[in-house]
């Protein structure tokens, strides 16, 4: 997906290796929450592990090939994240 895209000056594309399953996915996957009752995006919030495959012209303090972590807001079981 992000292959057709190019990064903007500050943008750095991480491709997720690891990502830690949420309490409330747990709950959803097994069918007892409620309809609508959980955010819609898979994976949020969670803790992301991966290496870094790009990064936008302006960024100094990472480089392709670092291995990162942090907190995703949503979407944390995607294969890349920028």
């Amino acid at each position: 997906m992000w292959q057709n895209r190019l990064l903007k000056r500050i943008e750095i594309l991480v491709n997720v290796k690891n990502a830690a399953v949420n309490h409330l996915d747990i709950v959803e996957a097994s069918g007892s929450a409620r309809e609508n009752f959980l955010l819609y995006c898979h994976g949020s919030p969670v803790m992301n592990f991966g290496v870094i495959e790009e990064v936008g012209k302006d960024v100094t303090s990472f480089k392709a090939g670092d291995a990162v972590f942090g907190n995703s807001q949503s979407g944390a079981y995607a294969a890349d994240m920028l």
